[in-house]
């Protein structure tokens, strides 16, 4: 996560999965003055998407644009394969059974995945998941967490209210900041869910699972420090 530098700032992880198949007809868009001009500005409100009969997303909001698959290509909403969307903020649900079946069968399907068999459940405030490990022999876990939001009712607030406005995040981030963040590539809010472990209480062995940067926000960590190091190596003004 790339955050405007403040005050030190505590642990933030975001899980998103978003899954899109065909781009639903509700959705509305309008040219972008983005650096590809090709890319379109699309939002979406209070739209119910089917990816499949028995898993269905409710999209309460949704701000984006898409990008084209190829450079200056054209975008086309009936060709999946035309266009990449790229998210900037959005607030959507998933019942859990659901949230758990997507993952069954497009995460945890590989024949090396780290869990099988997920199952998500919520009670009392608290988010059970259970399922089996089939590195460990198979063998079965559960975990328990507690579930809880600010007053807002947001997560990203938290990172703003600390002074570390997350890169990229329109709602409660910095507009110069984000500009400049713009300029060496960032095309979407910089979170990303790294790693998770713990120490497995049976055994006391340590597990964990991590995912490496995407490139697309490898690319602007390089950008940054290129541009750093171009202006350290140039003459100060006389």
């Amino acid at each position: 996560m790339i955050t405007k530098p403040s005050l030190p700032a505590g642990p933030l992880l975001l899980l998103f999965v978003a899954l899109l198949n065909p781009w639903p007809n509700h959705a509305t868009a309008q040219s972008s003055d983005l650096s590809d001009e090709h890319a379109v500005e699309t939002a979406m409100k209070d739209v119910v998407y089917h990816y499949s009969e028995p898993v269905a997303v409710h999209v309460l909001r949704l701000q984006g644009y898409l990008t084209p698959t190829k450079p200056g290509a054209t975008v086309f909403f009936d060709d999946k394969n035309s266009f990449t969307l790229v998210l900037t903020s959005a607030e959507i649900s998933i019942s859990c059974s659901a949230l758990a079946q997507v993952l069954n069968e497009n995460v945890f399907s590989a024949g090396d995945a780290p869990i099988k068999n997920l199952s998500i459940e919520s009670r009392d405030n608290q988010l059970i998941m259970k399922g089996k490990l089939p590195q460990k022999a198979g063998v079965a876990f559960e975990m328990i967490g507690s579930l809880s939001a600010d007053a807002d009712g947001r997560i990203r607030v938290h990172a703003a209210h600390l002074g570390y406005p997350v890169a990229g995040d329109d709602r409660y981030g910095e507009a110069q900041f984000n500009e400049t963040m713009q300029r060496v590539g960032l095309r979407r809010m910089f979170l990303h869910s790294h790693s998770i472990g713990f120490v497995w209480p049976e055994t006391g062995e340590e597990f964990s699972i991590s995912v490496p940067l995407p490139d697309e926000l490898s690319a602007v960590l390089t950008a940054l420090a290129t541009d750093r190091d171009g202006r350290a190596d140039r003459a100060p003004p006389t």
